[in-house]
């Protein structure tokens, strides 16, 4: 009896997968394309880091009473972003066509405006945003996915100084996080659910709905007028943060735009809370109301590989370097005897910052801490909706919930983590990198998409 009823569930799952593959009803399908062009990026702590943005588009389609808005109050199911369209240059794409007074800010041209106004809380920034020249484009960065709920902002870490030592690379670094932070782009979407039961204001996991990452998802690199690519594509992090939600019904467009960490009328907000409790203010674990996609992470090129085994070298508890022997390189690959130094096709974990970290630390901290032995409070290793997961349809966790018959504020951010292996010394000269990626709920269509292939020329 046990054995049918195995079998049958089997069957019925293949039927299932199949209706679903015919039928192509993704429920929210995002789409992004984002070419960024390296110039000369230097190592994640050393030097100067400059990769200057060239071109960045987002392409939204939704479908089955789901639409998306970067304002809160012009909703559509295809949905485009443009550099010039997050710093309110240009205006926005709206039913197809543009329209010169549908600017997210206000450009101050005479008779124009923002649908989308700071005082509302549009914090949306390019990575050039700052007064400081030097800053041109998209910095290796660390975060381990820590929100901010005074400022509602993702927080961010930056190298203060650096300097290379017998045993790795000393690190100190200050907290960057700020609306106009440079270094990293972020802009917000609104996601309007307009199907399911009635909008309930309390914050129930149970009454939610799963969005799932595409399995189509990936971020490339094109080769012409480029390097062979050299491994940044390999550093890079999406991260998404649900600020809060609202009925998708009788909710003012000021309302909708003001969402954020601090609950105010008609306001749910999603910021810390504990998966399965209600309105603690805690720490949580990824997969409901934020998580860090990384894509190609068991992809190390050669050059990465060969500096981390050379550069990384193991510490005792206490911190002292392990300088001399034969067993003196990191092997964070396994443990005891069947422990191996960093390969290709390997996972290896990334210990982000989670703390401002003095230049006079003792011991000083190493950009290779947890990695090499030794426990660093300032590093925190944070489990990241990685591709190998997504591609495991029956294991694979949701990128985050969404409410129905609701509107949810969720804040991107797009950034290079400088604490990956593959952020290396000179990784890449004129790279070109592609995003492109996507949202369903379905979790068996997503493993099932197909992902086209990136051209070239741009």
């Amino acid at each position: 009896m046990e054995k049918k009823e195995v079998t049958k569930k089997r069957y019925n799952r293949k039927k299932r997968k199949r209706a679903i593959k015919k039928s192509k009803k993704v429920v929210i399908a995002m789409g992004l394309t984002a070419i960024v062009l390296v110039v000369a990026t230097y190592a994640w702590f050393i030097g100067i880091t400059t990769v200057n943005v060239n071109q960045f588009e987002v392409n939204i389609v939704t479908t089955e009473g789901l639409s998306i808005s970067l304002d809160g109050k012009h909703w559509e199911t295809v949905l485009n972003v443009t550099k010039g369209i997050i710093e309110g240059t240009d205006p926005m794409v709206i039913n197809g066509s543009t329209s010169a007074n549908k600017h997210l800010k206000a450009d101050g041209t005479d008779g124009d405006y923002g649908e989308y106004p700071v005082a509302n809380g549009n914090n949306d920034h390019w990575a050039t945003a700052g007064d400081d020249s030097s800053h041109t484009g998209l910095e290796p960065v660390s975060s381990s996915g820590q929100l901010d709920s005074t400022s509602s902002q993702a927080k961010f870490y930056s190298k203060s100084t650096m300097t290379a030592e017998r045993g790795g690379y000393k690190l100190a670094a200050g907290d960057i996080t700020s609306p106009t932070a440079t270094g990293y782009i972020a802009f917000d979407i609104f996601i309007r659910n307009a199907t399911g039961s009635a909008y309930e204001a309390a914050y129930n996991k149970d009454n939610d709905e799963a969005l799932f990452l595409t399995g189509g998802s990936n971020v490339t690199y094109n080769t012409s007028g480029s390097s062979a690519g050299d491994g940044i594509q390999n550093s890079v992090r999406v991260g998404f943060y649900s600020l809060g939600r609202v009925a998708a019904t009788g909710t003012t467009d000021a309302t909708i735009q003001g969402i954020s960490c601090s609950a105010s009328t008609g306001v749910t907000s999603l910021c810390n809370l504990q998966e399965g409790e209600a309105g603690s203010q805690t720490a949580v674990p990824r997969g409901y109301n934020w998580n860090i996609w990384e894509p190609n992470d068991t992809a190390h090129t050669d050059k990465a590989i060969t500096r981390f085994n050379n550069a990384c070298i193991k510490r005792s508890s206490t911190g002292e370097y392990q300088l001399t022997g034969d067993d003196n390189k990191c092997k964070p690959i396994g443990e005891g005897a069947s422990a191996q130094q960093l390969s290709d096709n390997t996972y290896i974990k990334t210990f982000t910052i989670n703390d401002t970290i003095s230049a006079s630390a003792n011991p000083p901290a190493n950009i290779y801490d947890g990695l090499n032995g030794y426990t660093n409070p300032k590093m925190s290793y944070i489990q990241t909706l990685t591709d190998t997961e997504n591609s495991a349809e029956d294991t694979r966790n949701p990128l985050l919930y969404i409410a129905p018959s609701s509107i949810t504020k969720i804040r991107v951010y797009i950034y290079l983590e400088g604490q990956d292996v593959d952020n290396f010394d000179l990784a890449t000269v004129y790279q070109t990198l592609r995003f492109e990626f996507g949202f369903t709920k379905d979790r068996y269509e997503a493993a099932e998409e197909e992902t086209p292939t990136p051209t070239t020329g741009e």
